[in-house]
């Protein structure tokens, strides 16, 4: 097995044909695509099968490990090739990182090594907007003043996530759900009993377990927590995410611990960014469709989304995600 990344160069040369060098144990490959350069890097992996069979967050700790040591060659060629061949930059945040499978026991296992795709097709698209776009857009903004930190909060918490930055993308979104549903005690029993309270919060855990399931790629976050639930010897219920969510925050908060995550890139962080991502998207499309409600129609929206997920915790196919 082989793990390999892939990374955009920008810099004042260009590679007529690909070329190809070891260093150490690592292997690398310059080449130009449509006056875009690119150096691809590769190294034999032997020790995978036992780290697959453990979990989540091993083979993710095991991938990063592995990823990172390709990275850390590449940053050497970019600080001594900006002096010798005119390297600027290597865009490491649009990276593109796989498996190779050499034989057949590998290919049994590639599909279950995780697999990093960050920006390197930007979508180009692009929304072609009318005058309603741009009254709603204006209408919300004197509609729901009181909540318009959601929606910074959102835009800062998924610009740190896109570039992998995911200790910030949680703090991010988690203040979302501290302002919106903590009642200004942010002590952590407090936050606790303040959450379990609020009827809005639980609908929006229940709605973003069934956003996350439904997607392929995003049902392992699903799967995850059920596991840090059962980690910190918790029942698989509102109760227990929540708990989840908040002693992530508290585990981290002092500037030590915060060093230590931030020193292994967030990697630690992912999974429950990307959880407590997807409440704080149910959160904000909440505040935009009962913008026009009144209080009645608001409360009995409410009402129908927990009555819709009200098993959810208790259904076989979300605590069974394969």
């Amino acid at each position: 097995m082989r793990i390999r990344t892939k990374v955009e160069i920008i810099g004042g040369f260009i590679a007529q044909n690909p070329i190809s060098f070891p260093l150490n144990d690592v292997s690398f490959t310059f080449f130009t695509i449509n006056g875009k350069n690119y150096v691809e890097a590769t190294k034999q992996v032997i020790d995978y099968k036992q780290i697959v069979i453990k979990g989540i967050n091993d083979i993710m700790q095991y991938a990063f490990t592995q990823e990172k040591s390709l990275l850390d060659s590449l940053k050497c060629i970019e600080s001594i090739g900006s002096f010798l061949i005119r390297i600027q930059e290597i865009k490491y945040d649009e990276r593109e990182t796989d498996w190779i499978a050499e034989t057949n026991e590998d290919k049994m296992f590639v599909d279950r090594l995780p697999k990093v795709k960050c920006s390197l097709e930007k979508d180009n698209s692009v929304l072609e907007i009318s005058q309603i776009d741009i009254k709603r857009v204006l209408t919300l903004c004197s509609t729901i003043t009181g909540e318009i930190y959601a929606f910074e909060l959102l835009r800062l918490g998924n610009v740190s996530f896109i570039n992998d930055r995911f200790y910030f993308a949680f703090i991010n979104f988690f203040m979302i759900l501290e302002e919106a549903f903590g009642k200004g005690d942010f002590r952590t029993n407090a936050l606790e009993n303040n959450f379990m309270e609020s009827k809005v919060l639980k609908m929006c855990i229940l709605s973003a377990i069934d956003m996350l399931y439904r997607n392929p790629l995003s049902s392992l976050y699903v799967e995850w927590m059920q596991k840090e639930v059962k980690r910190r010897n918790k029942n698989w219920d509102l109760s227990g995410v929540i708990f989840c969510i908040v002693k992530f925050r508290g585990d981290y908060f002092h500037s030590g611990k915060r060093t230590k995550v931030l020193e292994q890139r967030d990697q630690y962080f992912k999974y429950i960014a990307a959880f407590t991502q997807a409440i704080c998207l149910i959160y904000c499309s909440f505040l935009i469709v009962t913008a026009d409600m009144s209080e009645s129609e608001v409360n009995e929206h409410i009402e129908n989304e927990i009555e819709a997920f009200r098993n959810i915790f208790g259904d076989h196919k979300y605590t069974n995600i394969k």
